[in-house]
């Protein structure tokens, strides 16, 4: 059985009733947690998930909303005297600026009880995090604009997009993109279930990827507040309640 729990699906912009983009995966006796920008340990509490059950992050790209919490998450582990190792995966250029930020709040590995396993990535390699369970990222187009500043490496600007596979149903999490190609990165593969966001692009690019997948479910994410009442409308309007669904935090779903 497969959990999907919603911690975040607020964009970039903070939202006073939703916590920023995280989303938590539970497959057999493994999880994986998905980005964890601020606020990511206060939503943790709220739906009932012990901080020490986390075995695996992963985070996608380094934007705040999406990495910064990563620090107080690491603290609330300690703080509850975990002990068990901790894996992060993170693209193969990030994983100094994790330490880094954990360092910049003394959460160093000497003091902070247990073991951290940094994996360092690279595009389209799959990833086993339990025997039936694992994922595959490919860059996608979201920082590209940034390669422009040339005082900064262009590996600092990758931007991730993940399928995650089981031996029950392929889920493709978009992350932040930046264009419709980006929703068809992974259309060579078999798609049950698609989360995406809906701030860089528009419904009916949405609209688009469920041609083209055939999924049983989208879930959107990272949305701002003022665009709510419009998604919810268009999606009631089109009578695709059934197939596009707007998550909401602390929303929990079972396959």
């Amino acid at each position: 059985m497969i959990k999907l729990f919603f911690l975040g699906t607020s964009s970039g912009k903070t939202s006073i009733k939703r916590n920023h983009t995280s989303i938590y995966f539970q497959f057999d006796n493994t999880n994986l947690l998905v980005d964890c920008g601020d606020g990511i340990s206060k939503s943790i509490l709220q739906n009932n998930i012990p901080f020490n059950s986390i075995k695996n992050i992963f985070i996608s790209h380094l934007h705040a909303d999406h990495f910064t919490g990563i620090a107080s998450l690491i603290t609330q582990m300690k703080l509850e005297n975990r002990s068990d190792e901790l894996n992060i995966y993170v693209y193969k250029s990030f994983v100094d600026n994790i330490k880094f930020l954990l360092g910049s709040t003394y959460m160093f590995e000497e003091i902070i009880g247990f073991k951290i396993n940094y994996f360092p990535l690279e595009f389209e390699n799959e990833v086993f995090v339990g025997k039936d369970f694992s994922f595959i990222t490919k860059k996608n187009s979201h920082i590209k604009k940034k390669n422009e500043l040339i005082n900064y490496s262009n590996s600092f600007f990758n931007s991730s997009s993940i399928l995650l596979k089981t031996n029950s149903k392929n889920i493709f999490y978009t992350s932040d993109i930046a264009s419709t190609e980006d929703l068809f990165l992974f259309k060579e593969d078999k798609i049950d279930i698609i989360i995406s966001e809906i701030t860089h692009i528009t419904i009916d690019d949405i609209y688009e990827a469920l041609k083209l997948y055939v999924p049983e479910k989208i879930y959107l994410v990272h949305y701002d507040d003022n665009i709510e009442n419009n998604i919810t409308n268009w999606i009631s309007s089109q009578r695709l309640n059934d197939k596009i669904v707007l998550a909401k935090d602390g929303m929990l779903i079972y396959y």
